[in-house]
């Protein structure tokens, strides 16, 4: 609640309105260069870091070129290949009006992608130094919970109503970072770096609600809460 997240010294908002931690998994590791952590509050640093700061520093001038890929799928048992899942918009990261009819369909297997390219050269007596990344993750999650209510009559405990509800969750995530710098001489470096991030989380209920005293009760809902900043 009360630390702070920095890329090269300028503190990153966080892309979650109810958090505000900055997750760091959106960086690629093979860019940064270093993680400086600080606990203790110094005049120096945001009012708001009073519980730590964490400064991210990204790679200006890698020493030889590198490049990475990775690719990674997973199978969830309560979501994968679920016939009674809820899909609640399939528009992402694309504004849209949303689309409240969650519709059954099978979801895939969470998958995972990152890629880091990074490496420097010369022109002239200038050297030039490029480094670039992405990932990109989605994910899912299914659960049906059942709720009953019970009434005490003279001691004897019955059911006097019961709920039977299906949530169904899917989350995206895509980031991407690239920075550039030009070293002029031993002591001086110019660089630029851009980040992007962005998430898409989505839920999809029904609910079936039975009362001894009344016809079941169908309710459906749908949300989706899309965000992204550049930095």
């Amino acid at each position: 609640r009360f630390s702070t997240t920095s890329l090269n010294g300028i503190v990153i908002p966080s892309p979650d309105p109810d958090r505000l931690a900055v997750p760091l998994d959106i960086f690629p590791s093979g860019l940064l260069q270093s993680v400086v952590t600080q606990k203790s509050f110094t005049a120096d640093q945001p009012g708001e870091s009073s519980g730590g700061a964490i400064n991210l520093i990204t790679k200006s001038h890698p020493e030889e070129f590198t490049a990475k890929i990775s690719f990674g799928v997973a199978s969830n048992e309560n979501a994968t290949g679920e016939s009674n899942f809820l899909f609640a918009d399939e528009q992402r990261f694309q504004p849209s009006p949303f689309r409240f009819a969650p519709r059954n369909k099978k979801p895939g297997l969470d998958t995972s992608f990152s890629s880091e390219i990074g490496g420097s050269f010369n022109v002239g007596d200038l050297e030039i130094g490029l480094v670039g990344g992405a990932s990109y993750s989605e994910k899912y999650s299914h659960a049906e919970v059942e709720r009953n209510r019970l009434e005490d009559d003279g001691g004897d405990a019955s059911v006097s109503s019961s709920s039977i509800q299906t949530l169904s969750g899917y989350e995206e995530q895509l980031s991407g970072l690239f920075g550039a710098s030009l070293r002029l001489n031993d002591v001086t470096t110019l660089s630029y770096t851009v980040l992007y991030a962005g998430k898409n989380e989505a839920e999809g209920a029904f609910s079936t609600i039975e009362t001894e005293s009344s016809e079941p009760v169908f309710e459906t809902s749908a949300s989706t809460v899309e965000r992204e900043y550049w930095n």
